[in-house]
């Protein structure tokens, strides 16, 4: 794990902090963070806290309604 995390290879994260607090916690550093969901979220709704799963539902549900292919997917 300490190899991946450490790398620059690109990471998707919800709540990098988070993350790298828990890792550093361990000896493991957290390198490489691309994107962050959690502060998209928080982008994407005006500054209000949202959650992963009420983000997912929020723009999930949204395309699933409104586009038949999305929605076979998922």
């Amino acid at each position: 794990f300490a190899e991946f995390f450490g790398s620059a290879l690109p990471k998707t994260t919800f709540d990098a902090k988070a993350a790298m607090k828990l890792l550093e916690a361990v000896g493991i550093g957290l390198r490489g963070v691309d994107f962050d969901s959690l502060i998209a979220g928080y982008l994407i709704g005006a500054g209000s806290s949202i959650s992963l799963p009420e983000l997912l539902f929020e723009y999930l549900e949204r395309a699933t309604s409104s586009d038949p292919d999305v929605s076979r997917c998922v």
